[in-house]
């Protein structure tokens, strides 16, 4: 961002968290210390979204329940919360 490294992001496609959908997997989504807390969050998904090749394929990703920053701007972002993964120990 006008010339400074802000972060990445990255998918794929051939992941079995696709659950046999069309569809990419966000695998890590990262802006560096210097960026966080200005609203640039909400932009790195449909950008990401928007530089995949496959324009036909949904983008699926999950957010780690502890981690505010990425739930505020997934939701800002116009995310919806369709589920989730609940891990318990045996």
């Amino acid at each position: 961002m006008n010339g400074a490294w802000a972060g990445y992001s990255a998918a794929c496609t051939d992941s079995d968290d696709t659950l046999g959908l069309p569809s990419y997997v966000v695998l890590d989504v990262l802006l560096t210390k210097s960026f966080r807390g200005q609203g640039l969050g909400r932009h790195l998904a449909p950008l990401l979204a928007q530089s995949l090749p496959r324009q036909s394929h949904i983008l699926l990703g999950a957010v780690h329940a502890d981690n505010h920053g990425a739930r505020t701007a997934a939701l800002a972002a116009g995310r919806h919360d369709l589920g989730g993964w609940l891990l318990k120990p045996l």
